[in-house]
């Protein structure tokens, strides 16, 4: 044996983690937080902040509309599609009601589900160049047929799932805990950690928005 084969005998190969990557983001509690600092979103530049660098398979914005269909709301919701987010949208019950709205089901549900290694989220109402007419017919609720999430993992032992939760709600921390026992390595973004203390335990990473200039809307 040569001194050169001597060389490569020794030399190992290591595979490329393969990293796949979901933005999940509460736009009811984001929007909160934004009025609070009197500033506007650029969803564009807080995918990419938020991203690393590495394109997500799932970016998602959920929110919640009210029962009166409202033009501003409407065109707002389409420049969000237009940034590239899947809009989910629950629908507020009529003046009067007692009954109380939340999207923290429809995040659960999908950060679970990604983290069980779904790539194909099946979407409750999926809000994509709407017209005012189109969107107060659409049958809030209305889910699409899912695969059993046994045949949807994923295979690849090598692959490492990531997923970013915008200012996600407190209600969100056992479902948080649960992703990172499956192996999802768990990142939640806010404005301060502040009343997100099971959040902040919970969650493998945490990134503090407001160090973040370059997620807002310029005049």
């Amino acid at each position: 044996m040569n001194k050169k084969e001597d060389k490569n005998e020794n030399v190992v190969i290591k595979r490329a983690e393969k990293r796949t990557s979901a933005i999940l983001i509460d736009g009811v509690n984001l929007d909160r937080a934004s009025r609070r600092l009197g500033k506007k979103i650029d969803f564009l530049h807080l995918i990419k902040t938020l991203s690393g660098g590495i394109a997500p398979i799932i970016a998602r914005y959920y929110s919640i509309i009210p029962y009166t269909d409202d033009a501003r709301q409407l065109a707002f919701l389409q420049a969000v599609s237009k940034v590239g987010l899947s809009v989910i949208l629950k629908r507020l019950p009529p003046v009067g009601s007692e009954r109380v709205i939340s999207i923290d089901c429809e995040i659960a549900t999908d950060l679970i589900s990604f983290a069980y290694g779904r790539n194909d989220l099946s979407s409750t109402v999926k809000f994509s160049n709407f017209n005012l007419e189109q969107l107060s017919q659409l049958a809030v609720g209305k889910v699409e047929p899912i695969k059993q999430i046994s045949q949807a993992h994923s295979a690849d032992q090598n692959e490492k799932r990531s997923i970013t939760l915008v200012c996600p709600s407190p209600d969100l921390s056992y479902p948080i805990a649960l992703a990172g026992e499956l192996g999802t390595e768990t990142i939640c973004a806010d404005f301060g950690p502040y009343g997100r203390a099971g959040i902040v335990s919970t969650a493998k990473r945490w990134i503090d928005l407001k160090d973040a200039n370059n997620i807002w809307l310029t005049d």
